[in-house]
């Protein structure tokens, strides 16, 4: 699927300089994923909206790989576990879609919400399969006609 170049994407990296980065945090990211960012390091698409498997989801911002590899390398050095899940994008609500590489359901996405009682815990919400799923599914369902 070729589109246009995401406003606000930061420098480009190359397919090895993200590898590196993946292999950084003991994970191998789906070709897709990787294809993906070659093009677009985060920013905000042409799109508003995101087609899952049973519902729409709005989109706000892809988030750029500088600042995912900061988030798993904090959360890691905190003793978090990121369990095979790379946060990659976010809604307008600041929720925040994530690539699962855990060998069960590798290379799904979900949507993890934050609660707004600390006490609950995060919900999430299974999106699609595949990354090349959630990319196919960009849309502008939200845009005022």
């Amino acid at each position: 699927m070729d589109m246009e170049k995401f406003e606000g994407s930061e420098k480009a990296l190359s397919y090895d300089e993200i590898v590196e980065i993946a292999a950084g945090w003991g994970v191998t990211l789906p070709r897709e994923f990787i294809e993906f960012y070659v093009k677009n390091n985060g920013g905000y698409p042409p799109f508003d909206a995101i087609e899952g498997e049973e519902y729409v989801y709005a989109i706000d911002y892809f988030i750029p790989l500088g600042t995912i590899d900061r988030l798993i390398r904090d959360n890691v050095g905190q003793g978090v576990d990121i369990q095979g899940k790379v946060p990659f994008a976010a809604d307008p609500a600041d929720n925040v879609f994530v690539l699962s590489l855990a060998p069960e359901d590798y290379g799904s996405v979900y949507l993890f919400g934050h609660e707004n009682d600390p006490g609950e815990g995060s919900s999430s919400a299974f999106i699609c399969g595949s990354f090349t799923d959630f990319i196919t599914g960009l849309t502008n369902e939200y845009q005022d006609e």
